[in-house]
């Protein structure tokens, strides 16, 4: 067996618990997962995703006329190009919690 050490941390319960499911649906247990975002973080020098802060969504009232031309014409483009979903399935998705 390769020589461990163990990591101690403190974290909510809730938190932890959500985690160990989500890792769980994965087949894998919270240390495995840890060796997994170790082994990866070492081997991109970081975190292996994106840790910036996500843009606040913009209301349409703040937007000028410009950038909410902009906005439904990348709506209509992605509709245009078949990125669409019925809306039964949004629906289950919402009402399960899973993202499309």
């Amino acid at each position: 067996m390769a020589n461990t050490s163990n990591i101690n941390i403190r974290i909510d319960a809730d938190l932890k618990n959500q985690a160990e499911h989500v890792f769980g649906e994965l087949g894998l247990n919270l240390s495995a997962a840890m060796t997994v975002l170790l082994k990866n973080s070492v081997r991109c020098g970081g975190f292996p995703f994106d840790m910036r802060i996500p843009p606040k969504p913009r209301a349409m009232q703040d937007l000028t006329r410009e950038e909410l031309h902009a906005e439904l014409e990348k709506g209509y483009q992605s509709m245009l190009a078949g990125d669409v979903h019925d809306f039964d399935e949004v629906f289950d998705k919402l009402e399960s919690g899973i993202r499309l």
